[in-house]
């Protein structure tokens, strides 16, 4: 035993060792009581754990450092974020400042706000009167209704016909297999007629449809279009009876379109309808007699199933625009409804006059 500790002691020994040595000389000197193996192994002992102790320090030392800089790296990180949003948030009401103080410098749409009499004729006349831009602007009515177009039987949907068009040139698609219907078609103003050759032409992608904006056709070639109704539905081309595009009668319903009046128009998922009723170059009475035929058209494809709205609820709130106005107007809603209901009986008047005379 004793030779192997000198063994030990004689050559170099890592500081592993040293603490091995130092243990293992410890416990055999108090078993043995031999002091002198205890003192030689002391210095040794004593040197080694100096050397660890200052092992220790530099590793704390180094540690002390790397939790310092990352400190001061996260203090860094979190003023900038700090002062990125105290920018933004500064940006965000200089906006919000500018926006006020430009609409309060708008004196128009403030006056057309507080007016008590929110007229549809003097929000035509607030809307010539704003109307800045070099072409003629296009005149919009927006109606808000109290519908749920989520329910199947409380969709509002339909095609009405203005009185004076609406300024704007159609290019009308007519389909059809008899020949004579054909050329009825193109003579009333059909930019382009055609059966089979024609659904094959857009079938092959030959066709251009984006400047396309009615498609009519008889029931007689519908079993054919199927095969380009998924080209047509998403651009909204496909013929629909509800909207008087399937029709047997193809002259009539391309003169119809070329006219320039017909208007289809749908509910929104927010229940808001929105359609073109004219151009600020219109005269005032055309205006208003357009929106009226829109308004009337709206109150008769009101839906009348169960939990359906009354009139009374049926139509929220009315706006009146242009194509680049910089607001719009608000129209009284219980007038504007009264006019509509008043075209209505006038139109079914009419139809009555009509059939006698057709009777007699």
């Amino acid at each position: 035993m004793r030779r192997a500790l000198r063994a030990l002691n004689e050559r170099e020994t890592t500081p592993g060792e040293r603490r091995f040595s130092s243990l293992f000389s410890s416990s055999s000197a108090a078993s043995s009581g031999f002091s002198t193996s205890a003192r030689t192994e002391a210095p040794t002992k004593s040197s080694s754990s100096s050397s660890d102790v200052e092992e220790g320090e530099k590793g704390s030392s180094s540690t002390s450092s790397d939790k310092t800089a990352t400190t001061k790296a996260s203090v860094k990180a979190s003023t900038a974020m700090e002062t990125k949003s105290r920018t933004s948030a500064t940006t965000k009401d200089e906006k919000k400042e500018e926006d006020r103080d430009m609409f309060m410098r708008n004196p128009v749409l403030i006056k057309r706000e507080q007016t008590d009499e929110n007229t549809i004729e003097s929000a035509i006349k607030w809307a010539k009167e704003n109307a800045k831009s070099r072409f003629p602007e296009t005149v919009e009515l927006t109606i808000r209704l109290g519908v749920n177009p989520k329910r199947s039987d409380m969709i509002v949907r339909g095609v009405v016909q203005l009185p004076h068009g609406t300024g704007k040139k159609f290019f009308v698609l007519a389909f059809g297999e008899d020949e004579n219907e054909l050329m009825k078609a193109q003579r009333a103003g059909a930019d382009r007629v055609g059966g089979e050759a024609l659904i094959e032409e857009i079938k092959q992608g030959k066709f251009n449809l984006n400047q396309v904006d009615v498609c009519i056709a008889t029931p007689g070639i519908m079993a054919k279009l199927k095969a380009v109704a998924r080209t047509l539905g998403p651009k909204g081309l496909m013929p629909n009876p509800k909207v008087g595009t399937l029709t047997t009668d193809l002259e009539s319903a391309v003169k119809e379109a070329k006219a320039g009046g017909r208007v289809e128009y749908r509910a929104e998922k927010n229940s808001i309808v929105h359609a073109g009723i004219g151009k600020v170059t219109f005269e005032e009475g055309m205006i208003v007699e357009n929106a009226t035929s829109l308004m009337a058209s709206v109150l008769q494809n009101r839906p009348k199933g169960k939990g359906a709205p009354a009139m009374t609820n049926y139509v929220k709130k009315i706006w009146l625009s242009t194509t680049m106005s910089k607001g719009s107007s608000v129209i009284d809603a219980k007038g504007f409804i009264k006019l509509g209901e008043e075209y209505n009986l006038k139109a079914i008047e009419e139809e009555k006059r009509k059939a006698a005379s057709a009777t007699a």
